[in-house]
């Protein structure tokens, strides 16, 4: 999961945490502006994020603002737009500077979403197929809630889990051991909220 946020804040994330944990609720402080709705939505926060660092010529950042984009519920369509202010504020080297991150995003997207159309799959309770068609007759069930760091952004997804922390594909948050942590900034768990 580590790789989904590009590894380069999360790996400046996770020095700062080591080194100097305290400044970990500096930088949660600051955070707090982006990463929570007001007077704008965090969404569009995190597109304007995105401009910022294409403008700012910070290769390494594109992929990560635009993942954290894609979290907050932004579109391929937006996130391309937000591309364009960026050049028509930064000039072309903007587009060159974002197109490896986006491509990168853009590919993965496809991906999961190639993904979640296929039936193929399942494990011996058939868990995968009774998802897929949904619950059986008089029968609710709601998604599990997704998670976000406040620190970084990452999504805690319990459809996938958390493999490289041994976490299988569908274990619901409050379900994670106490001593998990984010995977991109090694936030503890407590620094994760619900998402809305």
């Amino acid at each position: 999961m580590v790789d989904k946020m590009c590894g380069f804040t999360p790996s400046t994330l996770a020095s700062i945490n080591r080194l100097a944990p305290e400044f970990i609720d500096t930088i949660h402080s600051l955070d707090k502006v982006v990463n929570e709705d007001g007077a704008i939505d965090r969404k569009n926060k995190r597109l304007m994020a995105l401009a910022c660092v294409c403008v700012r010529m910070c290769e390494d950042c594109v992929y990560q603002q635009a993942k954290v984009c894609k979290n907050y519920g932004a579109t391929q369509e937006e996130i391309l737009e937000a591309i364009k202010v960026a050049v028509m504020i930064g000039g072309v080297p903007c587009w060159s500077i974002a197109k490896k991150g986006i491509t990168k995003l853009f590919s993965e997207w496809d991906d999961q979403s190639q993904e979640g159309d296929s039936c193929e799959g399942t494990d011996a309770e058939g868990s995968v197929q009774k998802e897929m068609l949904g619950p059986a007759p008089g029968e609710t069930r709601e998604a599990p809630a997704k998670y976000i760091c406040t620190i970084c952004g990452e999504v805690y997804d319990p459809e996938y889990g958390d493999p490289d922390a041994g976490i299988a594909p569908g274990t619901p948050f409050e379900s994670l051991p106490d001593d998990w942590s984010c995977p991109v900034c090694g936030a503890d768990k407590s620094m994760f909220k619900k998402m809305e």
